[in-house]
């Protein structure tokens, strides 16, 4: 068998299918080292380093992908509360003086 690096598109999927994994969309140049690193680990057992992968191609990615750790809750960020508060009242006189104001156009203009 060809190594992965001179595997065509298809031939990639195939090998992958015959792994057992069936892939969820199209090999492409943007999307084949997602599937490069999966062949790697149906293959190798789970150990897929980047340094299989270094220098398969020109602009391919050489570095692990770096995980999103979720936030706790201390590291939330703090609410910053504004020393001047806006009335309640305020919201409600806008929407009754613009219903207010449709209903005279509407029973002057349009009716």
């Amino acid at each position: 068998m060809a190594s992965m690096q001179e595997m065509s598109h298809r031939e990639l999927r195939q090998s992958l299918i015959d792994l057992g994994y069936t892939p969820n969309g199209p090999i492409t140049d943007t999307t084949r080292r997602v599937y490069e690193m999966k062949y790697l680990e149906l293959t190798e057992g789970g150990d897929n380093s980047a340094d299989d992968l270094a220098g398969a191609s020109p602009g391919r990615l050489t570095q692990p992908v770096q995980r999103i750790k979720p936030r706790t809750k201390e590291e939330e960020p703090k609410r910053v509360e504004t020393s001047v508060a806006q009335p309640r009242w305020k919201g409600r006189v806008a929407f009754f003086l613009a219903t207010a104001i449709g209903i005279y156009f509407y029973l002057n203009f349009i009716a």
